[in-house]
């Protein structure tokens, strides 16, 4: 259900001042859920428990068998029963106000401040599960915190297993992706450890970094030189379109692939007129990442 060096590594990239606790109910049963996605999943749930603990509490992960599952989906809004696994992602933080509750999975809504995020995570979190016939309930108190409970369909179930999609949405690597080096520029640490173990699996040299201007120093005096650069458009101190331009002083020839969610400065338009050799728009599937990788290397 986690992959263990995938969730560990993860885990490990959240601050020391948030407490992590995990309890796992023995003899749990698998379900088929895609590993790069269910990191995605929890990636997303990560970042949005840290966020909302603002410093210092307590981020709880519960994965259980559940036989008697009686509920609505937050997501979809359909009625749940049956035998589910449930996933649990609890925080101690600020809740989630009433008011845009429902409207949490929709794409670009965010319960941050404006900066300081797109709003795509839970959206990715809802594609995600109902492509593998999952459901999640949202359970939130103001001052208290949010629970997300991921619902499962166990694989032991047969009438479930010939329903679920067995999802291989990444592609077996490409021979011709040995020993390129692609720089991966993003200030979400988690984000950033997520795209280096994917494209680590594809066969890529990767090496990430989460400050703008770090990455800079780091790009003039690598040796040997990067093949490829892919950045964050949103990142504090230097935004995307500011590290492109950055970049081709020093290398004009150098192609960037530039991702953003929504943005009211960059788009594909803007993105290629500033010499950009993809622009992707977030949320961003795996399949997608990939053939612009492979569209720009092979330019």
């Amino acid at each position: 259900m986690l992959p263990t060096t995938s969730s560990t590594t993860t885990l490990s990239s959240l601050p020391s001042s948030i407490k992590l606790t995990k309890e796992v109910e023995p003899d749990t049963p698998p379900v088929l859920m895609d590993e790069t996605q269910m990191h995605q999943i929890l990636i997303n749930l990560f970042i949005n428990g840290r966020d909302a603990i603002q410093g210092h509490g307590k981020l709880t992960i519960k994965l259980s068998n559940e036989n008697n599952v009686d509920g609505i989906c937050s997501s979809c809004k359909e009625h749940i029963h049956g035998q589910y696994v449930k996933l649990t992602i609890e925080d101690t933080g600020t809740g989630i106000q009433q008011n845009i509750l429902n409207k949490i999975f929709d794409p670009f809504t965010t319960t941050k401040d404006i900066g300081k995020g797109t709003g795509m995570g839970l959206s990715v979190v809802h594609g995600i599960l109902h492509k593998h016939n999952s459901h999640i309930i949202v359970d939130t108190i103001i001052d208290k915190g949010t629970c997300f409970h991921l619902l499962i369909p166990p694989i032991e179930n047969t009438d479930i297993k010939q329903t679920i999609p067995l999802i291989a949405e990444t592609k077996a690597p490409q021979s011709d992706s040995k020993n390129k080096r692609i720089l991966v520029v993003d200030d979400e640490a988690l984000v950033a450890e997520f795209m280096q173990e994917f494209l680590q699996s594809q066969q890529y040299i990767v090496t990430t970094i989460t400050d703008s201007k770090q990455a800079i120093e780091l790009f003039k005096n690598a040796d040997p030189e990067f093949d490829l650069v892919i950045t964050d458009q949103t990142m504090p101190v230097m935004t995307g379109d500011e590290l492109v331009k950055e970049i081709h002083n020093i290398n004009p020839n150098m192609p960037v692939i530039l991702c953003s969610g929504y943005s009211e400065t960059i788009n594909e338009k803007t993105a290629l007129e500033l010499g950009c050799a993809q622009f992707l728009m977030k949320p961003i599937k795996n399949t997608a990442l990939l053939q612009a990788i492979k569209e720009t290397l092979s330019n």
